[in-house]
């Protein structure tokens, strides 16, 4: 608490701004288990993840980066990016 009560004006400004939005997203993860929706949500991520990897295979196979080095930065086995 010291440490805080010596900030700066504008530290203290974008210090209590981080805090107010911390509990905006509580507010919003405990508003989004209490419609039922986060599994959806994770699901969803998930998905986009997926998607991005993969696409992300893709723009390296097309501009040459090797096979091995693909499979390293996606996680992806050789065999599923070459299936791209």
């Amino acid at each position: 608490m010291a440490r805080i009560n010596k900030l700066e004006d504008d530290d203290m400004k974008r210090y209590r701004k981080s805090i107010t939005d911390y509990e905006d997203v509580q507010i919003c993860m405990a508003d989004i288990k209490e419609l039922g929706i986060e599994e959806g949500i994770r699901k969803g991520m998930r998905e986009g993840m997926k998607k991005g990897i993969l696409k992300t295979a893709k723009n390296g196979l097309k501009e040459g980066i090797s096979l091995d080095i693909l499979s390293r930065i996606t996680g992806l086995t050789p065999e599923q990016i070459t299936q791209i």
